[in-house]
């Protein structure tokens, strides 16, 4: 966990801003990594010495019989067994794996062939596979059929081969074995009862392999109550005990820590007693977040029994759930308020009420847990995010104390947080524009605030509402219905928007708001009880269309000698220039939000060649409502451009330019249409205004007539001939002449040499400007390399390296390298110091190189 300094300022109302900062983490493992690094845990199977465990490659049969006798707890005595003759005749004494086969036949897990061999270094088959760990949990040749359709059949009986896909016959991968090795683990171990022609459990009551061998190094079917973080160190506490968590930890059926609570868990514990892997066991769960009730977002069940229920220890008890009945655990725990209590007799009867209610199941099928769920607070809905100051724009339809209360106290500037979404821990990367997000205090976690990002999106008609009162409380969206959230279980709390997500209304209007989309297309936005946070929609009202004004007609008004707006004229994003009337009907907004009659004089002034608009018709072509959005004001520079992922970097994000991106260019004399091909060659152009749908970038208004970005090259050659002076100049690997009697007077022409580093910019095969950057003052090394990453670290941060990067070495002849020929330990000329910014700069604010020079 690491602590996080801030700028925090929260204006809460129906917009506020939060500032995070969190590190990504990976995705999700499939089953054979998750069982590699558990059985690696163990002690049960090894990497190979670059750290990966080879999942793909095939095993060998005496491979095998080590991991059969690991498995089955006899480690120690294999080494016993090494020097004793073996009963094959192709196992040598005194080799590896001889105390491993030995072993492994004694015990009856392999038995050779008819011949007496081994062939201990051929490829074991799946079929022999699952035999031998069949034979470990004690199923033997009794089992009814003929080999191997025995053991198969036996193994898919009990799940040891679910998720998995191959041919019997066929050679084993080691990823594939072990996944069924930590399948079998998790069986209760039999013994042949002669007397039945049956296989029984070998121990009553019933226990698992993994339990019988690895006493003290796991722990079974631990239910998680939580976790706390103290100096970045974590402990996990469950029914009976805690442990702490090694440093890396494998989650199997969680995506992460906060996965494990409320749930049952096998831990796997390191030699220092720590957990290393965590797997949640696939035991039944049923939650209710049924709306039933009007005017309220309460589940319901009944819990019955006799006797007061009391948490942890009760007897006799079942509960009742949608007209289903299940047995409650004797030592059932229950989170949340037991209800309205009944009591006839000795029975007592308890009305459970909330708005979700989740009942875990153990693994005898009885009721363990029953959490009830409470509203919450509403969430925001992310409006934009500011990736370089970990700034994000949120709307939310409430004031509520959790947002209002994230802020860092004066005294203390270190705030421990983490952020979750789709159930995974993200890094501020990782939020978009259009999720929601909630915030909760959680120091009980050693955190001081929880956030969460997510919300399930429903797209569908909205075909009707249901009322308390004059109050809407449930609505039906193509054929489902769903009740609006509260705060209490009376207070709706839902916001709408009517111009699709633009803007989101008042919940004062909630009801008059949902009335004016019955019949229309709208987007809710649940939340995890299933109830409507948000509703999405569009009253049906003009869509709004976006250009620049490049001109107005006026026209005298009569009476006194003014004139008036006659008509407006605008470019629009494909080019087409339009003219739209303007009357007295018409609504002119300026950028400040004052609004003109369109026949009113002042009104003029605010039609201005360059100002990007907003705008819808009447029925009959007309201006019906203009807004200003830009008056030629500038909003900074072009941070940057990813010509890899097709992005612009705007306000410190980066905006995906899509193919309906709309650019247009030097608004303010002659406004065009640009595009991307000519975006991705400009420099950091100023711009007046950007417009974006999430990440996508949709309109985008440069404010002048921009000029390509410099380039940078690597001085080849510096010299002059018959016509003229000229560099020749390294260009990723091209070198290219140039003609330098425009600048060979300049500085950066004068003071430029071979091996120099210049930034240039050129008129076909003229130079225009040339400027030599300074590379000698401060000497970096490379620290460290992630080749597949293609990163680098360098003065303690990591930057990336992508298709626009330039290297070189210039160590001797000047010569650009790939990526791959960059060794820890070379000598870096750079800047100083390594800045992140402009184009002159060694990197962009992406961390992304713009280039790298090695001069050792």
């Amino acid at each position: 966990m690491k602590s996080h300094k801030k700028l925090i300022a929260l204006i809460v109302a129906l917009t506020f801003v939060l500032s995070l900062a969190v590190p990504m983490t990976a995705g999700a493992a499939t089953i054979q990594e998750n069982a590699a690094t558990k059985l690696n845990a163990m002690g049960i199977v090894e990497g190979y010495p670059d750290g990966t465990f080879g999942l793909d490659k095939n095993i060998t049969r005496a491979e095998f019989a080590k991991v059969a006798i690991v498995t089955a707890g006899l480690k120690e005595a294999a080494d016993l067994m090494k020097n004793t003759p073996s009963q094959f005749s192709d196992v040598k004494t005194g080799e590896w794996y001889t105390g491993w086969i030995n072993l492994a036949a004694a015990k009856g897990f392999v038995k050779g062939d008819p011949a007496g061999t081994f062939r201990p270094n051929d490829k074991i088959s799946y079929a022999e596979v699952l035999t031998v760990v069949l034979r470990i949990l004690g199923y033997n040749d009794n089992l009814p059929g003929s080999w191997p359709v025995d053991y198969l059949a036996k193994a898919v009986e009990l799940g040891i081969t679910d998720d998995l896909s191959f041919d019997a016959k066929a050679p084993s991968v080691r990823g594939d074995v072990f996944a069924i090795v930590d399948a079998t683990l998790d069986q209760n171990w039999v013994k042949y009862d002669k007397d039945t022609d049956s296989f029984v459990d070998g121990k009553t009551p019933a226990e698992k392999l993994v339990v019988k061998n690895y006493k003290g190094s796991v722990i079974d079917d631990a239910f998680v109550t939580g976790w706390t973080v103290s100096n970045g160190e974590y402990t996990i506490s469950y029914v009976g005990g805690s442990k702490k968590a090694a440093k890396t930890v494998t989650f199997a059926g969680a995506s992460n820590i906060d996965g494990l609570k409320n749930k049952f868990v096998d831990f796997v514990l390191n030699k220092d007693g720590e957990v290393a892997v965590a797997t949640v066991q696939d035991f039944t769960v049923v939650k209710d977040t049924e709306q039933d009730k009007s005017n309220s977002d309460y589940a319901t069940a009944t819990l019955e029994g006799t006797g007061a229920f009391v948490s942890g220890t009760n007897s006799g008890f079942k509960v009742k759930n949608d007209d289903k009945t299940y047995t409650v655990a004797t030592n059932a725990i229950l989170s949340g308020s037991l209800g309205t209590l009944t009591v006839s007799g000795s029975t007592y009867s308890y009305a459970l009420e909330a708005p979700s209610i989740t009942l875990q199941f153990n693994k005898d099928n009885q009721v363990y847990y029953i959490g009830l769920g409470s509203p919450g607070t509403q969430p925001g809905i992310v409006k934009s995010v500011n990736t370089t100051t970990k700034r994000i724009t949120v709307v939310s339809g409430t004031t509520n104390a959790n947002l209002a209360n994230f802020n860092t106290d004066a005294s203390d500037d270190e705030t421990v947080y983490k952020i979750f979404k789709g159930g995974k821990e993200v890094g501020f990367d990782a939020i978009q524009a259009g999720d929601t997000i909630s915030i909760s205090p959680n120091t009980a976690e050693g955190l001081d605030y929880k956030v969460t990002i997510g919300g399930k999106k429903v797209e569908g008609t909205l075909e009707s509402m249901e009322y308390d009162s004059d109050s809407a409380w449930r609505i039906k969206v193509t054929g489902t219905k769903y009740e609006l959230a509260t705060s209490n279980g009376t207070a709706q709390r839902t916001i709408v928007s009517l111009d699709g997500g633009e803007t989101y209304k008042s919940n004062a209007s909630m009801t008059a708001d949902l009335e004016s989309l019955l019949g229309k297309a709208v987007t809710l936005t649940l939340n995890s009880n299933g109830d409507v946070e948000f509703v999405k929609g569009n009253t049906g009202a003009a869509s709004k269309q976006y250009g620049v004004i490049r001109g107005r007609d006026l026209v005298y008004k009569g009476g006194a000698a003014y004139d008036i707006l006659a008509n407006v004229k605008l470019l629009l994003g494909d080019g087409s220039k339009v003219t739209y009337t303007v009357n007295a009907d018409s609504n002119i907004k300026t950028v400040g939000g004052t609004v003109y009659d369109g026949d009113d004089v002042a009104a003029v002034a605010e039609i201005v060649k360059g100002y990007f608009v907003k705008y819808d018709l009447t029925s009959d072509g007309a201006i019906d409502n203009l807004e200003i959005l830009d008056a030629n004001t500038s909003d900074g520079n072009v941070g940057g451009y990813d010509t890899d992922n097709k992005r612009v970097k705007l306000n410190g994000t980066f905006y995906n330019v899509t193919d309906s991106t709309v650019i247009f260019k030097n608004v303010a004399s002659d406004p065009k249409v640009s595009n991307w091909t000519e975006l991705k060659t400009y420099g950091a152009n100023a711009y007046y205004y950007f417009k974006a749908d999430g990440v996508d970038l949709q309109y985008l208004v440069l404010s002048g007539n921009p000029a390509a970005a410099a380039k940078f090259a690597v001085v080849q050659e510096k010299g002059r001939d018959a016509d003229g002076y000229y560099l020749k100049l390294n260009v990723n690997g091209t070198v290219s002449r140039y003609d330098a009697d425009d600048v060979d007077e300049t500085a950066g022409y004068t003071n430029s040499a071979y091996k120099s580093f210049v930034t240039f910019q050129a008129s076909g095969t003229d130079l225009t400007s040339v400027t030599k950057i300074d590379v000698s003052n401060t000497v970096y090394t490379v620290e460290e390399i992630n080749y597949s990453s293609k990163a680098v670290k360098i003065g303690g941060e990591w930057y990336f390296v992508n298709s626009d990067t330039q290297l070189y070495d210039v160590t001797g002849t000047p010569k650009t390298i790939a990526f791959d020929e960059i060794f820890e330990g070379n000598k870096v000329n750079s800047l100083t110091p390594i800045d992140k910014g402009d184009g002159s700069e060694m990197s962009d604010t992406n961390n992304i190189l713009r280039y790298l020079i090695i001069k050792n």
